[in-house]
């Protein structure tokens, strides 16, 4: 999970978190409906970045919207 932030980059990391990564699912706190679907299209990417870094293989990625408290 402290691999996300190498894989997505510096600015998505600062609005996006790894929450659980099991049976090879990373999950990801976005911090709205848009953003989920903004990164969607980003998985293959975030998923071949993430594969060269670990040794346990990623072969998805789920983004769940989670509200920040202020």
């Amino acid at each position: 999970m402290m691999a996300w932030p190498l894989a997505c980059g510096a600015k998505t990391a600062a609005r996006t978190s790894a929450l659980s990564f099991a049976d090879g699912v990373l999950t990801v706190a976005v911090p709205d409906d848009a953003w989920r679907q903004q990164l969607q299209s980003f998985i293959p990417q975030y998923v071949a970045a993430l594969n060269r870094m670990l040794t346990e293989p990623v072969s998805n990625i789920e983004f769940r919207p989670v509200r920040r408290g202020h």
